[in-house]
């Protein structure tokens, strides 16, 4: 379980690196503070709906930096 977190917040940390380098720091900081919102939301409703289980929840704190990085890359404005 401690590596899966390990893990996971590296992965939060590699996105919102990606999300400063593509769009500015400012994004960058929303962006690590959404996906760890939603990571909270994913543990605390998966949590309760699966009795406890651990690896089903961990499978699906997983889905918190894909779901930051699609709204990240779906607000991108165009370059003209």
């Amino acid at each position: 379980m401690n590596y899966a977190l390990i893990f996971l917040a590296i992965c939060l940390l590699g996105i919102s690196g990606y999300v400063k380098q593509t769009l500015g720091m400012a994004r960058a900081v929303i962006s690590f503070i959404t996906m760890v919102m939603i990571a909270g939301l994913i543990y605390v409703l998966t949590m309760k709906l699966t009795g406890g289980d651990k690896l089903v929840t961990m499978l699906y704190l997983f889905l918190s930096p894909v779901c930051g990085l699609i709204f990240t890359l779906m607000v991108i404005p165009s370059k003209r």
